[in-house]
């Protein structure tokens, strides 16, 4: 969850769901409100839900979506740990 106007009047929300969680529910109470952001997968494909309060740029597997306040839902793919695309987005710290 990244601030890109003073104030949380918009911000941004990249997941990225690595095969070393199964699941994550985070909650940020910003000036403009609550921001939630959960994810599961099985494995393969992901689940994530997103609540947002303001204008906010979702990013799902490098492709953006621009929204306004309200309760989104988006399919994903889990990244590897040790995969090739782990390493392209410098999450050294997370692969292995």
């Amino acid at each position: 969850i990244i601030p890109l106007k003073p104030g949380y009047e918009r911000i941004k929300i990249a997941p990225l769901a690595t095969d070393r969680l199964d699941w994550l529910d985070v909650k940020y109470n910003s000036r403009q409100g609550e921001v939630c952001v959960k994810w599961s997968h099985n494995g393969g494909e992901v689940d994530y839900e997103i609540i947002t309060p303001c204008e906010t740029e979702i990013v799902i597997d490098g492709n953006s979506y621009t929204v306004g306040k309200g309760e989104y839902r988006f399919k994903g793919n889990v990244v590897k740990s040790d995969g090739e695309k782990c390493q392209r987005l410098g999450l050294h710290g997370l692969c292995g």
